[in-house]
């Protein structure tokens, strides 16, 4: 069962009995009744103010600002959030965020709350208004409208190799990233801060305009890099789209974008590994990967190892992949140590002739199998939030780093965040199960062990009765799709 679930039982009665449920939101507990769906809240979308939003189960980035979702009420269609540390604003509150979608099928959405001491506080500024959400109700104004934004939000390589994540929030180029603020799609163009740790221009603003050409490929233009301010970066409109191939952008050919999908996904491996690929990041149990060069053609990627990875921290890896005759993935990291991306770029030693043999480096290439089973947006039984992915499972202010995926049997290892409020850095067992109409259940069979053997040897979980006492003596918890 949820971790939160079993820490009410500790505060309460100080009874360890997996299964049991805290509210870690000081509200009340609610009926174990599932929430229905919520149509049309996850994805990436700009407001009337021209704002970029990217939302999930788990947060809601607005710009540089991030709000990390603690409670869903599908019935009433809210939100109760914990505002991040980071924010320039009411670090550390508790917002409420209101939605609803009008006879048009128009979404809105209304702050009602944003700088409240806890959730439950947050929860009772019930004040939003959702009549005409056009024109008035969120307070004295009208509520904002969410328009889906998907012009530009991809996976891509560009023509010099570059690695790229875009979407409404987010620009990611290898190392380098940018912070969204502004969209204007009617121009076609981004206002984004520079992250602090980008090596160029750390800190300053940048604006990023995109065009099509008469093909419909996609092209791009880092208009301005370094202005003290977005209002800087925005007035720097001097790109020319009649001729991206060849000038347009300060003088030079626009930047060429490419979708690239060919190794990204969720999947597990040969050896239950976990594994999250993207263009700019490969996501390895608890080691990460930030892509800075991707070669289509010869099929690998080049990538700084993190810096907080138990082996070659800071190092450079080269990542080759290919397919077999049956079209099964497969991958080899032929290089994982080297001082700079050119040396371990030079590391051509993996033979795709040779995928289960000897062609990675004597060894065999490790097969990626894709995964999907217990992957997506859910809301629980008691309005939680999860966001679940091959690498990380994220359940309101906990998150768990997957190690390991069990697909025969139907269970997760994981490793508890440094920064949960309970058994911080410990590990989990989460197993899943189906019933007979298709409904995904889940039970937190483990949570505080000291390592993944002891996590994974606790097999208490029973799928005959998820709803009864099969998850130690109480029921499973039940995951329903959000949206």
């Amino acid at each position: 069962m949820k971790l939160t679930k079993l820490f009410f039982v500790m505060a309460l009665i100080a009874i360890l009995t997996v299964g049991c449920k805290k509210n870690d939101d000081d509200d009340v507990l609610t009926s174990p009744s599932p929430p229905p769906p919520v149509n049309g809240l996850v994805g990436d979308y700009v407001d009337n103010y021209s704002g970029a939003h990217t939302i999930s189960a788990s947060h809601w980035l607005n710009g540089n600002l991030g709000f990390t979702i603690t409670k869903i009420n599908s019935s009433d269609k809210y939100l109760i959030a914990k505002n991040d540390s980071s924010n320039a604003y009411n670090a550390d509150k508790y917002s409420r965020f209101d939605w609803v979608t009008d006879s048009t099928g128009d979404l809105y959405y209304c702050q009602s709350a944003y700088d409240k001491d806890d959730a439950a506080a947050a929860a009772a500024v019930d004040t939003a208004d959702s009549t005409s959400p056009s024109t008035t109700g969120c307070g004295d104004f009208a509520w904002n409208q969410l328009t889906e934004f998907d012009e530009v939000a991809g996976e891509y390589t560009d023509n010099w190799s570059g690695s790229h994540t875009v979407s409404a929030t987010r620009w990611q180029n290898g190392t380098s990233g940018y912070a969204i603020t502004k969209i204007k799609p009617d121009d076609d163009y981004f206002v984004a801060q520079n992250d602090a740790t980008n090596t160029y221009g750390a800190s300053k603003y940048s604006r990023f305009d995109w065009t099509e050409d008469s093909s419909g490929n996609l092209y791009y233009c880092q208009t301005a890099y370094d202005e003290d301010s977005a209002a800087d970066a925005e007035a720097v409109d001097t790109t020319d789209n009649s001729d991206p191939t060849s000038s347009g952008c300060g003088g030079f050919a626009w930047t060429q974008l490419t979708a690239f999908s060919e190794i990204t996904g969720n999947f597990t491996d040969d050896w239950s590994g976990t594994h999250l690929v993207s263009a700019t990041r490969w996501l390895m149990g608890t080691s990460g990967f930030s892509v800075t060069k991707i070669n289509s053609t010869s099929d690998y990627f080049v990538a700084q190892n993190d810096s907080g990875n138990s082996y070659n921290a800071d190092k450079y890896s080269r990542f080759d992949w290919a397919k077999d005759a049956n079209n099964d993935l497969y991958y080899c990291q032929s290089a994982y140590d080297e001082d700079d991306a050119a040396a371990a770029e030079a590391v051509d030693t993996a033979d795709s002739s040779d995928l289960t043999g000897t062609g990675c480096n004597g060894f065999a290439w490790t097969k990626l199998a894709p995964f999907s089973e217990a992957i997506g947006e859910f809301t629980d039984d008691y309005s939680y939030p999860h966001s679940i992915s091959a690498a990380r499972w994220v359940n309101g202010t906990n998150g768990y780093t997957i190690t390991k995926i069990n697909t025969s049997d139907d269970y997760y290892i994981a490793q508890n965040d440094a920064g949960n409020a309970y058994n911080p850095s410990k590990y989990s067992r989460f197993d899943w199960a189906e019933d007979s109409n298709g409904d995904l259940y889940y039970c937190q069979t483990a949570y505080d062990k000291d390592d993944a053997t002891a996590a994974e040897a606790v097999e208490t979980a029973d799928s005959s009765e998820l709803t009864e006492a099969g998850c130690s003596g109480f029921a499973w918890s039940k995951l329903a799709t959000y949206p």
